[in-house]
């Protein structure tokens, strides 16, 4: 199962970017630069912390940004499962 392999968290580095870009349309961001600080930490894998300064936002803003999209993907996950299941 998809959740015993990575318990439904988005990993830094690994993630493609039109899939970010889908969850940060059903977690209603707006912010262009959180969702670029976003993008950049989730497919390129950059620190959240440099994220931060490059785009000139708090760490933190950016990790609840993360903590948004890992709660959407985690439902969406638990969506297909569901279906798949049929």
């Amino acid at each position: 199962m998809i959740k015993e392999a990575v318990g439904y968290r988005l990993i830094p580095g690994f993630e493609k970017e039109a899939c970010i870009h889908i969850l940060v349309s059903s977690c209603n961001l707006k912010s262009e630069a959180k969702i670029a600080a976003v993008v950049d930490h989730l497919v390129n894998g950059t620190q959240q912390e440099v994220c931060a300064v490059l785009y000139g936002l708090a760490q933190s803003t950016i990790a609840e940004a993360v903590t948004r999209l890992n709660h959407a993907h985690k439902q969406m996950l638990q969506y297909h499962e569901a279906y798949m299941q049929k």
